[in-house]
């Protein structure tokens, strides 16, 4: 009888957390506490694990200590610059995917001239829900 109460146990553990096993972690990089909550509300599922960091040095411990699937970043941030969260995500995670996030880009902040593959989105502060959420479909390949 413990054996059988055991195989029950552990199916119902594995069958209650089997969404637990193929989430897709994201993380948002974005120096405005607001903007940051907004995409953390829009952005959550049960199928997604959402990691937030405020600056580059948060966003680099991230980056070093996680399988992540997306990366959605600002380029502005108070102690230094979304490019080199960018390079730190791609030489980690080269096939992945990166949205960049900004208000007004200078000349040299536009996403045509990053230089990296799979920079696949500029969105544009203030952006609406469905844009964001269909760039991050797009990211996942869930589109």
């Amino acid at each position: 009888a413990k054996k059988k109460s055991a195989q029950h146990f552990l199916l119902r553990f594995l069958l209650n957390n089997r969404i637990f096993m193929n989430k897709k972690k994201i993380l948002i990089v974005e120096d405005e506490d607001v903007i940051r909550r907004y995409c953390k509300r829009l952005l959550s599922k049960e199928d997604r694990e959402l990691l937030l960091a405020e600056n580059v040095e948060k966003a680099f411990a991230a980056i070093d200590a996680n399988n992540l699937d997306l990366l959605l970043t600002d380029l502005r941030l108070p102690d230094g610059h979304g490019i080199d969260v960018i390079r730190r995500f791609k030489n980690k995670f080269p096939n992945k995917k990166v949205i960049i996030m900004t208000g007004s880009p200078t000349p040299d902040e536009r996403w045509e001239d990053v230089g990296f593959p799979n920079v696949m989105q500029l969105i544009y502060k203030p952006f609406e829900a469905a844009v964001l959420e269909t760039a991050v479909n797009k990211g996942l390949g869930e589109v």
